[in-house]
């Protein structure tokens, strides 16, 4: 109970851009350095993934969206776009699909780094509608992530 009662108070008033920075470069150093080493992988508290996964699920969505503007910035491999796909990327959008695809559709189309990693979301959750624009994307954007 204690890790869940540090996440709620850690995530639920957002995060400053110093905080979505470091959770940012912690997930994306842990993505790129998997399996973790086996003393630290058993430690629940200091998993960055877990903490990934409760902002997801507790943090203001503007904090969902910089987070994932920031894991984009910062990385530099389709290992980590396919992961910000299939994870924050599908949560907020499953969950908040229709606040957040005009800015989907306007980033994707002038930022191809961003349309590439649209293309490795799967649906989870997304209305028709959002669903059917995410496709769009998918389907015009060149070199897409497997």
């Amino acid at each position: 109970m204690k890790t869940i009662d540090r996440y709620f108070q850690k995530f639920t008033g957002g995060l400053d851009d110093g905080a979505v920075h470091d959770l940012a470069k912690a997930w994306i150093y842990d993505l790129n350095n998997w399996p973790p080493d086996r003393d630290s992988a058993d430690k629940d508290d200091d998993n960055v993934g877990t903490e990934v996964v409760a902002m997801n699920l507790i943090a203001p969505t503007d904090t969902q969206w910089r987070f994932i503007l920031k894991v984009l910035e910062l990385s530099n491999s389709d290992k980590v776009l396919c992961h910000l796909a299939a994870g924050p990327m599908e949560h907020l959008m499953g969950n908040h699909g229709p606040t957040y695809i005009d800015l989907v559709e306007d980033l994707a189309a002038t930022d191809g780094k961003f349309a590439r990693m649209i293309t490795g979301c799967w649906r989870h959750r997304m209305s028709d509608d959002v669903w059917a624009r995410i496709q769009t994307i998918q389907t015009v954007t060149e070199n897409p992530i497997k």
